[in-house]
């Protein structure tokens, strides 16, 4: 059977067309492949030294350069010795480029280190400047911000002078009508319990029944406002501290001293005591703290010089009892049941 299908192939190959295959013209000529010849180096000018063909298509070409005849070595005992030699020098060669590259190196280090620290030097230099300048300027900034400072405290101390000025001249214009007798500089603040001012004469005389000068009933009244808390000043003529003129100049004398006691003052003009009125003294300083005035005099001769100080004695005005040695002052001092004591004593 297989003989068979051989003989059938064969005879449909002679069956086909003899023009259809090409003809021996028309087939390509393939050259032989010139394959690059490889050979020891040798150098130039010698018989040995054959150039290599560069071609193009050998160089990228992937198959490998085959040689077409294999290389015969003349001498290989020469050969060998200059392997060795070749080996011996490319080792002492290795070495000294090794040394050189160590050396070259270190220099370089060297230098590094050597620039590294100048440049260290010149930063630190740099930053002593910067900080001596920086130090310089500090003290600059302090003495132009003590120098501002000043300034501003002259300006504060102006504007503050400034506003005292027109305060003190708005509590002029207040005081002013109270009377022109008087110059304040601070008046005491309108807080809490008010200052009390006592008619000294009158409460003296009433303690010893319009006939004496009673030191105990002035004591009584001051230790009274005292031990409620209240700031006290009692006014009386500076001749009531002579001997004679009261029951106890002694005891007097130390209440001056403890500044529970203002005296007035007490004139002689030809042999003759001549004391001012010491009652306005008690008034003006009253209406000018918004105190409290103890007395039971009702001051009407200074209301008809003065009438702006009607409030102060009509309002501000508390009016004291003795009983033997008992002191007392009404619950209700205007005589409406409606303020008490307590409330017309504070602010």
């Amino acid at each position: 059977m297989e003989k068979q299908s051989r003989d059938s192939n064969s005879r449909d190959i002679s069956r086909l067309d003899k023009s259809l295959l090409p003809s021996a013209s028309e087939a390509p000529i393939r050259s032989p492949v010139q394959l690059p010849v490889s050979h020891e180096i040798a150098p130039k000018g010698s018989r040995e030294h054959v150039a290599r063909p560069q071609s193009a298509k050998a160089s990228h070409s992937r198959r490998p350069s085959t040689p077409t005849t294999p290389h015969k070595e003349e001498n290989p005992s020469k050969s060998r010795s200059k392997r060795k030699w070749d080996k011996d020098f490319s080792e002492a060669d290795y070495q000294h480029k090794t040394k050189k590259s160590k050396n070259e190196r270190a220099k370089s280090v060297g230098k590094c280190l050597h620039v590294s620290q100048e440049s260290h030097k010149q930063k630190s230099s740099e930053i002593s400047c910067k900080k001596d300048g920086n130090r310089r300027s500090n003290k600059e900034l302090k003495i132009k911000f003590s120098k501002s400072k000043k300034n501003l405290d002259t300006k504060k101390k102006d504007l503050d002078a400034g506003i005292f000025k027109k305060e003190y001249n708005k509590k002029l214009d207040s005081l002013n009508k109270f009377g022109k007798n008087f110059y304040c500089t601070q008046t005491k603040p309108r807080q809490g319990l008010r200052p009390i001012y006592i008619d000294g004469s009158n409460i003296a005389f009433n303690h010893g029944q319009n006939e004496r000068f009673s030191v105990k009933g002035l004591q009584m009244c001051i230790d009274y406002f005292r031990s409620r808390g209240h700031p006290v000043k009692a006014f009386v003529p500076h001749f009531r501290l002579r001997k004679g003129e009261s029951t106890d100049p002694e005891l007097l004398q130390k209440m001056v001293q403890q500044n529970l006691v203002v005296t007035t003052p007490t004139l002689y003009i030809q042999n003759q005591r001549r004391s001012p009125y010491d009652d306005w003294y008690i008034v003006q300083s009253a209406a000018a703290n918004g105190g409290i005035i103890v007395s039971s005099d009702g001051f009407q001769d200074i209301l008809k010089m003065n009438p702006n100080l009607r409030t102060v004695v009509e309002e501000c005005r508390l009016v004291p009892t003795f009983v033997d040695d008992m002191l007392i002052f009404p619950v209700d001092p205007h005589g409406n049941r409606q303020n008490t004591l307590d409330q017309f004593l504070k602010f």
